[in-house]
């Protein structure tokens, strides 16, 4: 298993010209918080940044709230059902509210209120009920909120599960009636027309309309057998008119929601040479339109759409005094066009 080393690295971004050549040679400076700096932890699976500025991270000692200057945490307070449930997140997501949705390590999702105090802050969900049933709540991957304010939420062989906005209630839906199992869903994206983009693990992509609860399906490996191959991935985001997405053995790929057209393996790494060691976990644009990759292992790529020119920086250019590979899992661009 490969330890996260880097928990946040601010990006500043220049170019200089060199006079004998006319060519342009990009300089990167990298500032790097860590556990002697500032943080708890180097162990980062996820950042959110609210309205104030302020980041929001998800790590494996709890939730912390980080403003560049001072650092807070947030913690299972035993005998206290308010407070986080448990201190080891996997996943981070704020809604329209303000709220915070955390994914937690083991099972389960809590709500971080900041209007309420602190020791009344969070609500636990654990389990819901279906048909007279109670069922626990796998551990989650993905989380996102719909035009009415309602909760989407799924991970391993959970189908995709809804938490009412206004009574806060679970249900499940079956997402392919045909399937012999639950869909494990790796990732949750709202695009602007309000539909859902569900990465799963073993049925490729599917767009999902929250109103309708109509589901289309777009399976890009149909030779992969469901349950037994690997098909399919996490949409990142949505720029240019397309979907921005990696898909497991096809690497960064581009879907343009006018026409459906698909572009594959655009940075150029081709296929997994073992278990998941070429995926990408996050995206972000810069203004000058160029698209940053985060990979498992190999670092950053920059891509940039309109020549499709591609650039790795590699680990011993992000942490020099550290060449060993790391996962890049979450990335954001701040309103001073810096990357974190």
């Amino acid at each position: 298993m490969i330890l996260q080393r880097i928990c946040i690295v601010l990006l500043l971004y220049h170019t200089v010209v060199i006079p004998c050549c006319m060519a342009q040679m990009h300089l990167y400076n990298f500032e790097q918080f860590n556990d002697t700096n500032l943080l708890p932890t180097n162990n980062i699976k996820s950042i959110v940044h609210d309205k104030d500025g302020v980041m929001w991270m998800a790590t494996d000692k709890g939730l912390c709230k980080f403003d560049q200057s001072s650092a807070k945490l947030f913690l299972n307070e035993q005998g206290n059902p308010h407070s986080l449930l448990e201190n080891k997140l996997s996943g981070l997501y704020q809604d329209s509210k303000g709220r915070l949705w955390i994914a937690l390590g083991t099972n389960g999702l809590s709500c971080y209120n900041p209007e309420l105090p602190v020791e009344q802050a969070f609500t636990n969900y654990t389990y819901y009920d279906e048909e007279g049933t109670v069922l626990p709540i796998a551990k989650v991957s993905g989380i996102v909120e719909d035009a009415d304010g309602n909760i989407w939420f799924g991970g391993q062989e959970t189908d995709i599960l809804r938490l009412d906005g206004k009574t806060g209630t679970i249900s499940r839906l079956k997402l392919m009636p045909e399937s012999t199992g639950p869909v494990s869903i790796f990732h949750l994206f709202r695009d602007k027309e309000g539909l859902i983009w569900i990465g799963t693990r073993h049925h490729g992509f599917l767009k999902f309309n929250p109103g309708t609860r109509a589901v289309k399906q777009y399976n890009l490996r149909p030779e992969a057998e469901p349950w037994e191959l690997e098909n399919g991935g996490q949409v990142c985001m949505e720029y240019g008119g397309k979907l921005w997405l990696h898909y497991y053995d096809l690497g960064l790929c581009t879907l343009d929601l006018h026409t459906g057209k698909m572009e594959t393996d655009l940075l150029g790494t081709g296929k997994n040479n073992q278990f998941y060691d070429n995926v990408i976990r996050c995206m972000a644009v810069r203004k000058d339109g160029k698209v940053w990759v985060g990979h498992i292992r190999n670092g950053l790529y920059l891509y940039d759409p309109a020549t499709g020119q591609r650039e790795l920086i590699d680990w011993s250019e992000i942490t020099p005094q550290d060449h060993s590979p790391d996962v890049i899992s979450s990335m954001y661009v701040d309103a001073y066009d810096n990357l974190w």
